[in-house]
């Protein structure tokens, strides 16, 4: 939402010379790090993970299975819709019944006996606050032969991020996902793209997706 300053940065490695052999580019940290520098207010890092991410040929380190997402804003006063997930069961019920918002919670076991417990009060009906780790499987796109990310995967930063009359724009556009979903939210939205070819593809792609959305 250019609107208010505000940008969600996803960033990937690299590689350097300037490294030892085997060591890690560190370019997102560098990144996090410059944005501060210049200014930026950084409000959270937020890790991608791939459940069903592809297997790496190593044996000397762990396989790596997320990406980072950065969250950064120009000021401390920025648009943001508070977004939910569901609580996990063990959370959500106790004693079969949820829990109320004064923080009480009474039962009867059987045994003529009360229970109190205030740190399992869970008030909010639509869940708790989103968390930071999100769990979403890649998804291949058969037209575009490089890393597509999953349209579930910027659902959360347009809605967050982007107000019902902002513009989402995505100066990367490649295939076209983030415009897609923005579409799909009924978001206006700007992309620009080297590539004549991706172009090409990203308005085919958008096309094709609103014209079966209009068919239901």
């Amino acid at each position: 939402d250019s609107s208010s300053n505000k940008y969600v940065i996803n960033t990937v490695p690299h590689k350097s010379k300037d490294l030892p052999p085997k060591c890690l580019c560190q370019i997102p940290e560098r990144f996090s790090i410059a944005m501060t520098d210049n200014d930026w207010v950084k409000r959270n890092t937020i890790i991608w993970h791939k459940p069903n991410s592809m297997p790496q040929s190593v044996k000397d380190r762990f396989t790596v299975d997320f990406e980072y997402f950065y969250f950064f804003t120009k000021n401390k006063n920025y648009y943001f819709e508070q977004q939910f997930e569901e609580y996990s069961k063990s959370m959500n019920r106790w004693g079969g019944q949820k829990l109320k918002a004064d923080g009480q919670s009474m039962w009867d076991d059987g045994t003529g006996q009360s229970t109190y417990r205030q740190r399992d009060m869970r008030p909010n009906d639509e869940g708790k606050n989103k968390r930071t780790i999100w769990s979403i499987n890649t998804e291949p796109y058969k037209e575009a032969h490089f890393a597509v990310f999953p349209e579930n995967l910027i659902l959360t930063p347009i809605k967050a991020c982007c107000p019902k009359d902002g513009i989402v724009f995505d100066p990367f556009a490649g295939s076209g996902t983030t415009l897609l979903v923005a579409e799909k939210l009924g978001r206006q939205w700007v992309g620009i793209e080297l590539s004549s070819k991706y172009i090409k593809l990203a308005q085919k792609r958008i096309k094709i997706e609103t014209q079966q959305m209009k068919l239901y």
